[in-house]
Parts: C-alpha cells; sequence; structure tokens
C-alpha cells in the first residue's frame, strides 16, 4: 500500500509523483486492473503491485478513447496477471550486498572502510486451474494466481569519524 502523501516504505518503488504529458501534480489517472487506483485526499497511488504480478503496463496521453474522457489527459492502466488452465510460476530474488561492493573512492584515500549494505529482495508468482479434489474439478473454468514479495534491508547510517584530538 502506498497512501498517505509521501515515502510508504512498503513499496520498492513510489510512483504517486509520476506526471507526464506536461499534466500537473494529481492530474493523472492511475487505474489498476480497470479500476481507480488513485487517493481522493491526495492524488497518488492507493496500491503498487509487484513487478512479478504486472502482466502489461501502458501510458496514454491525450488522444485515448471515450472510455477515459474524465481525465485530464494523461493514463497510466496497469493490468495485472490471471491464471490459466496450466500450472506456472516464477521465482525471483534482487540481492545488493556491500560485500560483493567496491568502497568509493574517497573513502579509500582517508582509509574510511565501506558503510555495510544489505538488502534481499525476493519473490515467488504462480498460477493456475482451481482443483480441489473430491470437491471441485472446473479445471477450465476457475483459475487463480497469488504472489508474494519480501524486502529485507538493512542499512546502518555512518558512523563519524574517530576523534583524534585528546580531551584537556
Amino acid at each position: 500500500m502506498v497512501n498517505g502523501g509521501g515515502q510508504s516504505g512498503t513499496a520498492d518503488q513510489d510512483i504517486s509523483f509520476l506526471n507526464f504529458g506536461g499534466g500537473y501534480f494529481g492530474t493523472s489517472a492511475y487505474l489498476l486492473d480497470g479500476h481507480w487506483d488513485t487517493a481522493a485526499d491526495w492524488g497518488g497511488v492507493i496500491y503498487v503491485p509487484s513487478m512479478e504480478s504486472v502482466e502489461e503496463a501502458k501510458i496514454q496521453t491525450n488522444a485515448f478513447t471515450a472510455e477515459y474522457g474524465w481525465s485530464t489527459g494523461n493514463m497510466y492502466n496497469v493490468i495485472t496477471k490471471s491464471g490459466s488452465s496450466s500450472f506456472h510460476g516464477d521465482a525471483f530474488e534482487f540481492l545488493r550486498n556491500s560485500d560483493l561492493d567496491s568502497n568509493f573512492f574517497f573513502n579509500n584515500a582517508h582509509g574510511i572502510p565501506r558503510t555495510p549494505f544489505r538488502r534481499n529482495q525476493f519473490g515467488i508468482a504462480g498460477g493456475g486451474p482451481l482443483y480441489i479434489p473430491g470437491i471441485y474439478k472446473q479445471r477450465n473454468k476457475t483459475f487463480f494466481f497469488a504472489y508474494y514479495e519480501g524486502l529485507r534491508q538493512g542499512t546502518p547510517g555512518p558512523s563519524p569519524p574517530p576523534c583524534r584530538h585528546r580531551p584537556r
């Protein structure tokens, strides 16, 4: 959820402040599967889906059909994935670790060690036909899709350099 007028800490990206086509803040319309996805009080995006759950993203400016006539000129429409008659799934992981990064040039010049940084963003997504043995067997009529995304991050603030003079 992204709501409340700024950084939420729960979404990896905050697209609430995306303006395009010369539009002003709050004039772009955000749709998620054809439904309004904008907070009425401040104009930001309410829900940002995981990358792995997005099937299609479409930006339309100025010349679009009458079904979007209530917008002032910009549309951002996201369509999420759905299940199908066969099982399918994905798993992903984005890893960033200070042990794999080089040190900054100026830190090396002054003998300052790397600041520890750990970021692990991971997830799993899958879908298919709904089948409950002995209860429900409509494999070609009812489908499901689900996903999970997790983020583990540890970013301590840099510590001040040690005091080089002795107090009197």
